[in-house]
């Protein structure tokens, strides 16, 4: 004679048949980021733009600027691989994925809706060096974070001690609460963040976000501007 614990568990197996949903029963938070990371990747390879728009969060639709549909077709999948390295948080996590010859790291949030694409891949077409300093200001800005043009746009940064990381031809600069984001000038060299303190136009483009720890989402998608060449 079957168990009532037995018979609970031959219930609670019927019910995830029926539902259509028996992967997800028992799955794991780490399992369902990598099944959306692989569902994302071959929308976009099989040109499903309403498909892959349906994985991203409201913002992440909003950040393509236009038909999501349409836009997120002209993506670079890259090899986001669904076995690459995973960062799991309360409720978000991180995907490091190959794009162009570049490692990237794809965000994702737990919504109502489950696991959804916070960020997408930047990395697209190949940008020329004069039209560098264009696409990463239109980037920065798209991304929340504002764009210095004046001295005093940056005063708040003079006082620190930051911390500077070089990326291929963008500078990333973490001070106390604040992030400052730079392209190299047209010449292809780095102006040198004092220099670019005393006078943003040394610069190619500049952005910062002040109150950093309150605009997380603005500083993670500002560091996911990158463009190959």
């Amino acid at each position: 004679m079957m168990s009532r614990a037995h018979r609970s568990s031959l219930v609670l197996g019927l019910v995830c048949v029926c539902a259509g949903v028996l992967p997800a029963c028992g799955t794991s938070d780490e399992d369902k980021v990598r099944a959306v990371a692989t569902e994302f990747r071959r929308a976009l390879q099989t040109d499903d733009g309403a498909r892959a728009c349906r994985l991203l969060t409201a913002d992440a639709r909003t950040e393509l600027e236009g038909d999501c549909d349409e836009r997120i077709t002209s993506i670079d999948a890259g090899d986001m691989a669904s076995d690459g390295a995973l960062t799991m948080r309360p409720e978000r996590a991180s995907l490091a994925t190959q794009s162009g010859g570049r490692t990237r790291a794809i965000a994702f949030i737990k919504t109502d809706d489950g696991w959804r694409i916070e960020n997408v891949p930047r990395s697209t077409a190949i940008v020329e060096q004069s039209g560098r300093a264009e696409f990463y200001e239109r980037c920065w800005r798209t991304a929340g974070a504002k764009i210095a043009t004046r001295p005093r746009d940056l005063t708040f940064a003079a006082a620190d001690s930051p911390t500077i990381a070089v990326r291929e031809d963008t500078v990333s600069v973490k001070g106390g609460n604040w992030r400052i984001f730079y392209t190299f000038a047209d010449s292809g060299k780095d102006p040198g963040f004092a220099e670019v303190i005393a006078d943003p136009s040394a610069a190619g483009a500049v952005a910062y976000v002040e109150d950093a720890d309150r605009n997380e989402t603005v500083v993670r998608r500002a560091r996911t501007c990158a463009v190959d060449g």
